[in-house]
C-alpha cells in the first residue's frame, strides 16, 4: 500500500497546485471538479459558493453532467437545506471533525431521506456524496458528487 499511498499523496499535491493557479471561485470549482475525479470517481457534481460569515448560497454555482435540475427544483432543495431536518445537511457537515458524508453510508435505506426522494431520486442520483470547503472555520463551499446506476444524459455548466 505504501507505491499506491505516495500516488494519491502526488494527485493530491497536484491538484492543490492546479487549484491554486484560480483566478476566481469559478475556476476554483472547475479545477477541482476535473482533477477530483482522479480520486473519486462520480458521474455528477455541483459546486456551491456560499457566504463565509452565513454558509448560505451565493455564486459561483457550478453544475457537472446533470441534466433536468429547474430553478423550482433549486429553490425546493434550498428551502429544504435550510428549514427541513435531514441527513448530511451542509450546516452539520460544516460544524463536523470530517466535513464529508455519502447518503448511503448514513441511511441504510436512501428513501429515509426527504432530499434523496424529493430531489436526488427524480434526477436519477442514486448515491451523493456531500463535502463542505472550510478556511479557518469559515464555510465558503459546498460540493456534492453523485452517481448513478446507468447513464444518464451528459452537460457541463457554470454560472
Amino acid at each position: 500500500m505504501p507505491a499506491a499511498s505516495a500516488q494519491l499523496r502526488r494527485h493530491r499535491d497536484d491538484l492543490v497546485q492546479q487549484v491554486g493557479r484560480s483566478t476566481d471561485a469559478a475556476d476554483v470549482f472547475q479545477r477541482a471538479s476535473a482533477g477530483l475525479r482522479g480520486f473519486v470517481p462520480f458521474d455528477a457534481a455541483a459546486w456551491l459558493g456560499t457566504d463565509p460569515g452565513t454558509g448560505l448560497p451565493t455564486s459561483p454555482v457550478r453544475i457537472d453532467d446533470l441534466d433536468g435540475i429547474t430553478q423550482a427544483m433549486c429553490a425546493e432543495h434550498w428551502q429544504r437545506e435550510l428549514l427541513v431536518e435531514d441527513v448530511n445537511l451542509f450546516r452539520h457537515l460544516a460544524r463536523a471533525e470530517a466535513p464529508a458524508a455519502a447518503l448511503r453510508r448514513s441511511l441504510a435505506e436512501p428513501a429515509a431521506s426527504g432530499r434523496y426522494r424529493r430531489f436526488l431520486r427524480p434526477l436519477g442520483v442514486g448515491d451523493e456524496m456531500r463535502t463542505v470547503l472550510r478556511v479557518g472555520g469559515a464555510l465558503w463551499g459546498s460540493p456534492c458528487e453523485g452517481s448513478w446506476p446507468a447513464p444518464a444524459h451528459r452537460r457541463s455548466s457554470s454560472t
